[in-house]
């Protein structure tokens, strides 16, 4: 970014109706930390792709948003990775809320696959975008072997090959609530003897890594981190994995509950469809909007007292987007 770019940026960061966008963000995702250069990225971009939307946020906010240059599109280096692995995802996501209203929506997520090095953490380039080391809590084989001996003292695997399935970051976005490691004991076995789910935020920040000692492993664990204003770090985390024929991911399912013998107040089924050849590219940043606006649309289900702009999302979430099944109450009743 050059030195103007770089001011502009600075600049605009201060401007009160970033600032007030930046406040909406941090309200759905109070868990991460929302830079207001972030959010002045986004809103350029939605800019050029959804104009009417923006007109309506700077009308509620009362002022325009100031231009800015455009920022780069993506950080340029001269070493990078080829994304080898042919086998590209569909992911389509149910995502099931039980209490304390029933509301339940698909998304879909697209992923693509790469072979981690042993301690060589260069950008891989994919049909997707761009996977990188900063987008991930680890990268490597050896950054892998260190988690667990620091994690899991007591799980010593043998393993020399490591493949990551994860959405990418693209034109500088990124949405990943889920991504995967699949452990393999040699370079050349077929099967995966182990696997990591690694969970974080609707912004492209990793949170949380999962270990499931076997493929058949149920992980248990504690939440240990906020994706959502109703979730907490001390909820339980349960899920299960199915694998298709040999060592691609079929279903993820993901429950999360208060305490464990109680039901899940939320169920997110993730069912994974190897393309025959990677398809359209969903722009990221559109992804980490629906899912700040549905956040608003189950508030308002929920009867939450919401600010003008909050209410505003709210209905704009119910009116624009498909709900399998709407997250308010009187909509909900048979």
């Amino acid at each position: 970014m050059t030195d103007k770019k770089a001011k502009t940026l600075a600049a605009a960061s201060k401007h009160p109706t970033y600032l007030r966008v930046a406040e909406w963000l941090r309200r759905c995702f109070p868990g991460v930390e929302i830079e207001v250069a972030e959010v002045v990225r986004l809103v350029q971009a939605l800019k050029t792709s959804e104009p009417a939307f923006i007109a309506e946020l700077e009308r509620l906010v009362q002022r325009p948003f100031p231009a800015v240059d455009a920022p780069d599109r993506q950080a340029p280096t001269s070493r990078t990775n080829p994304a080898v692995h042919p086998n590209t995802y569909l992911i389509d996501a149910v995502h099931l809320r039980s209490t304390p209203i029933y509301s339940c929506f698909t998304g879909v997520v697209k992923a693509a696959r790469v072979t981690l090095h042993e301690r060589e953490k260069l950008p891989f380039v994919t049909h997707y975008g761009w996977i990188w080391a900063h987008d991930h809590i680890v990268f490597t084989n050896e950054e892998i072997r260190a988690w667990l001996t620091k994690n899991y003292p007591d799980f010593k695997p043998s393993f020399a090959r490591v493949d990551l399935i994860t959405p990418a970051r693209h034109d500088l976005f990124r949405f990943a609530p889920v991504a995967l490691f699949f452990a393999y004991e040699t370079t050349t076995s077929t099967v995966p003897s182990f696997f990591i789910i690694e969970s974080g935020y609707a912004t492209g920040k990793p949170a949380v890594l999962y270990l499931g000692r076997t493929m058949d492993t149920k992980v248990v664990a504690k939440t240990g981190y906020k994706p959502t204003p109703w979730s907490s770090p001390d909820n339980i985390y349960t899920s299960t994995l199915t694998l298709q024929d040999h060592d691609d991911p079929d279903v993820l399912v993901i429950e999360s509950r208060q305490q464990l013998d109680e039901r899940p107040y939320i169920t997110l089924t993730m069912k994974y469809t190897i393309e025959a050849s990677p398809g359209r590219v969903i722009w990221p940043a559109l992804q980490t909007l629906e899912a700040a606006v549905r956040i608003e649309s189950i508030s308002l289900g929920m009867g939450e007292q919401l600010k003008e702009l909050e209410h505003w999302m709210a209905e704009f979430g119910l009116q624009h987007y498909a709900w399998n099944l709407w997250p308010v109450p009187q909509r909900t009743s048979p």
